[in-house]
């Protein structure tokens, strides 16, 4: 290990899974870092394609560059991954990117002095941009401009995220106290852990310097119905429970907002093939206290409306205007 003060070891932390095409540019950024005491653990979470061998290339090169297979003890997916490689870290700080985001040159140097210049913070937040092909085709970012938001937990009870996974430099011992991420998420993961550190009260900073870029894809993802079901629902359900049980109720109204936000960003697309499965969500959260009768029956009647089809014939914004009629007349 090197934890010296000056010069403390960063741990970068990547799971990846059937990344074979796009992970050596990501291995690529980090070697290329102006800030060298790093190292790189790439966890692969069960690849099918030549991910692996594709990493090995850098681990033969480079001794700072570290693959490892996920074992069977962590579920599968990020999380699982990602607790794996935070055992595995010795780093002072930790860095957490997947396997197919770039990193601006200068990212760790910037973000490890910041942190020895402010060791009294818990994590540090910074920057992060889209890109498609290259950086620099996309002037958008993660976020809003931070010296616009008041309460950063307000933001992200609203799913108006303030950042995302890539965002933080965490102290290995934030995390230690955080319990890691939680793996029985499939969803909301890194929302989770960054609810449950601003919830804790953990100190941090935030830096309006974008230093790691985020592939936009612009497919449209298809889950499969049984997927969705078994795996999502529950996912949005858990942590909903999780923030609900211990929420103060100042706090409520931003759950609810949400709530409403993420079931029309992510369900209503499936509300054709899982209707039944969605009716049953909202009748959960509803008698859980998380949302109102009118929150309850505006989701409903959005989720009769598209698995009928009755966004192609009348339209969203018509859609809207009628849902808000049952919201005030309920």
């Amino acid at each position: 290990m090197n934890h010296n003060l000056s010069n403390p070891l960063v741990s970068l932390v990547i799971p990846a899974y059937n990344r074979a095409e796009m992970i050596g540019e990501t291995l690529q950024s980090i070697a290329a870092q102006t800030y060298t005491n790093w190292e790189c653990i790439v966890v692969d979470d069960g690849s099918e394609d030549d991910t692996i061998e594709r990493v090995k290339t850098y681990v033969n090169i480079d001794q700072r560059f570290k693959l490892f297979e996920r074992p069977a003890h962590h579920k599968a997916g990020g999380s699982g991954a990602r607790n794996f490689g935070i055992d595995k870290a010795d780093g002072k700080y930790l860095v957490f990117i997947d396997s197919d985001d770039l990193l601006d040159p200068n990212c760790l140097l910037n973000r490890v002095q910041n942190f020895e210049s402010a060791p009294q913070f818990d994590f540090l937040v910074f920057r992060t941009r889209y890109f498609f092909e290259k950086i620099g085709d996309c002037e958008h970012a993660v976020g809003k401009d931070p010296e616009k938001i008041t309460d950063f937990l307000s933001e992200f009870l609203k799913y108006s995220l303030p950042w995302d996974t890539r965002g933080p430099i965490w102290k290995k011992s934030t995390l230690e106290k955080l319990n890691y991420f939680d793996e029985q998420l499939d969803r909301l993961q890194d929302v989770d852990l960054h609810t449950r550190a601003l919830k804790s009260g953990m100190k941090f900073r935030y830096y309006d310097i974008a230093d790691t870029y985020y592939r936009g894809n612009s497919a449209e993802v298809k889950l499969d119905p049984s997927y969705f079901a078994l795996k999502v629902l529950p996912s949005f359900y858990s942590y909903y429970q999780k923030v609900f049980n211990d929420l103060e109720m100042l706090y409520l109204p931003d759950l609810q907002q949400g709530i409403m936000v993420t079931f029309k960003k992510y369900f209503l697309a499936q509300a054709k093939r899982n209707a039944k499965s969605i009716h049953r969500y909202i009748t959960d959260i509803s008698n859980s206290g998380m949302i109102s009768k009118k929150q309850k029956n505006v989701l409903r009647y959005m989720t009769l409306c598209y698995s009928n089809n009755l966004d192609k014939i009348i339209g969203n914004r018509n859609l809207i205007r009628l849902a808000n009629k049952v919201y005030y007349n309920s």
